[in-house]
This record gives C-alpha cells, structure tokens and sequence, in this order.
C-alpha cells in the first residue's frame, strides 16, 4: 500500500463522522418547525396567540331547533389539521369515533372547518359518514363561538342534514399541581 492511499484512506475514516455530525447540525438548526411547550402563564413563548387558534379546546354544542346539548373537545394543529370528539343527547349516533379534518384561515379572527367522522348505531352497525362544517370566530386568545351543521351520507348514498349549531368554546389552558 503506498503512502497516499494510506493517507487516503485515513481521510475517508474521518470524512464520514464529521459529515455524518454536519448533517444532523444542519438538520436540527433549519428544521421548519420546532415543539413549543406552553409557559405556566398559558402562552406560546415565541407565538403570540391573539389569532391562532392551535392547541386543546373544550366546547358546548347547541341545536338550534331542540336545544340538545353536545359536549366536545378538538384540537387544531399547526399545520391545519383538526381532531375532535362529541357525546351527549344531541349526538345523532350512539357511537361516533373522533373526527378528523382540516382548518383554514378565512379572516383575521376567523376560520373554516371541515371534519368527518364514522357513525355507528348502537348495535355498532354502521349508519354512515358524519361531515361537520363550521365557521369559527376567534374571540380572544382564550374563547370562540361558532356556527355550524353536520351532513350524514348513509351506505345507501341517502344525505341528511340536521339542524343548525352555534357552539362556544374555551382553551385548555395549563393548570399546575399545587
């Protein structure tokens, strides 16, 4: 082996740690998006969060028509997703799984959504596919109300559509043990 190739090779063994060390640098300093845990004082450190309505929520549903209550939680991420859930007499099935669905800014204090959702009776035979739309106004960093209606496509093809709802809705805010 001549002495190049000895230094060569000697090169290779420390070119490969160090670029292996420069990649995960660049990667953790230029990842677009990064965790942010809230502050005790239940704020975003570095995201004021006057018009941003990512993080937890619990919400009250009402029908206009009935009055019948439904209880909910949802969660808006980031990157425009939404999760939620809903029980209560209101309900139209006995067995809803969590919706999924997307969020989009529509004003600077307001928001559409959209979200679906599997329906089951209580014999756990499917009903159909749930589809809520709502529009949602950002009342403060801490509350919003809203409008909304739920459209239910049977396996058979059949649409309903049930009444109108408004809701109204607080931030799960961070609450400390004592």
């Amino acid at each position: 082996m001549t002495q190049i190739q000895i230094i060569l090779r000697g090169l290779a063994r420390l070119a490969l740690p160090a670029l292996y060390v420069i990649a995960i640098t660049l990667l953790t300093v230029w990842t677009p998006h990064r965790a942010q845990a809230q502050s005790l004082d239940n704020s975003f450190q570095a995201q004021p969060r006057e018009n941003d309505p990512t993080g937890a929520w619990t919400y009250t549903v009402t029908e206009t028509k009935t009055g019948k209550i439904i209880r909910g939680t949802a969660l808006f991420t980031k990157d425009g997703g939404m999760i939620g859930s809903i029980q209560g007499e209101g309900a139209c099935c006995p067995i809803v799984t969590p919706g999924y669905g997307a969020w989009a800014r529509t004003g600077q204090h307001t928001l559409a959504v959209t979200f679906k959702a599997i329906l089951y009776d209580d014999q756990g035979t499917l009903v159909g596919i749930g589809m809520g739309r709502q529009s949602i106004t950002l009342n403060s960093s801490r509350e919003l109300v809203g409008r909304g209606v739920f459209t239910i496509t049977a396996p058979d093809g059949a649409v309903t559509v049930t009444p109108e709802v408004t809701f109204v809705g607080e931030r799960v805010r961070v609450e400390p043990l004592p």
